[in-house]
């Protein structure tokens, strides 16, 4: 009973609390609390707690405490422990509901008060918008006079603007003449640069098809003197094989006829 004496007496710090540490704080720590209170509320729930529910038919009378330590107490009834904890459940979700329709009673008179205040804010900017437009029809009007004087004035500028057109049209006349004749000399000494360009291609051309004749002279040469080796030697074998000596010579001959294929080859690469 002092137990559900003290969580009454607390009740609106533990409506407050939102995070499971905050409970577990006010728990863990002393609170300020009357005790006359919290006395006079346990009795209440002591008288008001139905019979079949009641500790007095499940506990053994009230004994004093040992001296020293408080003796071990483990013996809580657990239908009255569930009991406890579904009141507290239906407390609970009855002060959340509470709360939530609070909460929207809250916003609905701050969405009303909101609205009063957008309402009177608009009926403010209509009057505003009012003079703006008053004073706006005037300077329209306004303005029309001094455009009308514009116009005016600017006739007169057309005219000279015309004139000065004129002048300005001739004077590009002019000026594009002038650039057409310069655009047809850079054509012209761009034409002389590709013909300069075509001519010293051609001498190329013409010097490397030079080279490559004298070359394949050269090669045709070679060859020429090869064969001519050649006859040669095989004459000299002929000769040489009649007098007994040709086995001897052969390996000689193709080393001579090898080394003139090199020499070929070197000069036809060249």
């Amino acid at each position: 009973m002092a137990l559900v004496s003290y969580i009454l007496c607390s009740r609106s710090p533990l409506l407050h609390c939102s995070q499971k540490d905050d409970f577990e704080y006010f728990f863990h720590h002393r609170n300020n609390l009357d005790i006359s209170a919290m006395i006079k509320e346990a009795y209440h729930v002591m008288d008001s707690t139905p019979a079949q529910i009641h500790p007095q038919n499940l506990l053994k009378e009230f004994v004093p405490l040992t001296k020293g330590q408080y003796p071990v107490f483990n013996k809580y009834p657990k239908f009255i422990v569930d009991y406890q904890g579904l009141e507290r459940e239906r407390i609970r979700q009855e002060e959340l509901e509470y709360l939530r329709e609070r909460q929207i009673s809250h916003e609905m008179e701050a969405e009303a008060q909101r609205r009063r205040m957008d309402d009177e804010n608009w009926y403010q900017q209509q009057e505003l918008l009012r003079g703006a437009e008053h004073r706006r029809r005037q300077l329209l009007t306004e303005e029309e006079q001094r455009l009308l004087q514009q116009r005016q004035r600017l006739a007169a500028v057309k005219r000279e603007l015309k004139l000065k057109e004129l002048q300005l049209l001739e004077a590009a006349r002019r000026r594009f003449m002038k650039y057409q004749q310069d655009q047809r000399k850079m054509d012209l000494r761009c034409l002389d640069d590709e013909i300069e360009s075509k001519m010293c291609l051609r001498e190329r051309e013409a010097a490397a098809a030079v080279q490559e004749v004298e070359t394949r002279q050269l090669a045709l040469e070679a060859r020429r003197r090869f064969y001519e080796q050649q006859s040669a030697k095989e004459l000299e074998s002929e000769r040489r094989e009649v007098r007994g000596e040709a086995g001897l010579e052969e390996p000689m001959i193709w080393r001579l006829m090898e080394t003139e294929a090199e020499l070929r080859d070197k000069k036809v690469g060249k």
